[in-house]
C-alpha cells in the first residue's frame, strides 16, 4: 500500500488478448448498498458484519454516468499501474513506466 492505493489491489497476470481490456467496455453498472447484516466467521460461528448488496444505477444516475466516461474517454478508464499506453503504427502497446 502507499499514498496512491489505499487498500490492497489485486492484481492478475494478463493472457495478452483483448479480453483484459473488454472490462471497459461494459455495458452496465451499478452500486453497492451497504447494510448491517449477518455473516458468519470460518468456523461457521454466526456475527454481525457489513454486508452489500448490488442494485441498479437509477436513470439520472446511469444517464450522469454515461456523459462523463464519454467525456474522459477510454484512456482515463483503464487503470494500467505501472504501465503507459503507447500508440503505434499497428494499434497502441503496453510499455513500463520509467521509475523517476
Amino acid at each position: 500500500m502507499n499514498k496512491r492505493v489505499s487498500r490492497p489491489v489485486v492484481v492478475k497476470p494478463r493472457d495478452g488478448t483483448a479480453r483484459a481490456f473488454s472490462y471497459a467496455f461494459k455495458p452496465g453498472s451499478v452500486r453497492r448498498i451497504a447494510y448491517w447484516g449477518d455473516g458468519k466467521t470460518r468456523t461457521g460461528a454466526p456475527r454481525k458484519c457489513w454486508r452489500t448488496r448490488k442494485v441498479s444505477l437509477k436513470a439520472r444516475e446511469d444517464v450522469e454516468l454515461r456523459l462523463y466516461l464519454d467525456q474522459i474517454g477510454l484512456t482515463k478508464r483503464v487503470s494500467l499501474y505501472g504501465l503507459k499506453v503507447v500508440r503505434t503504427n499497428t494499434g497502441v502497446q503496453l510499455n513500463l513506466k520509467k521509475l523517476e
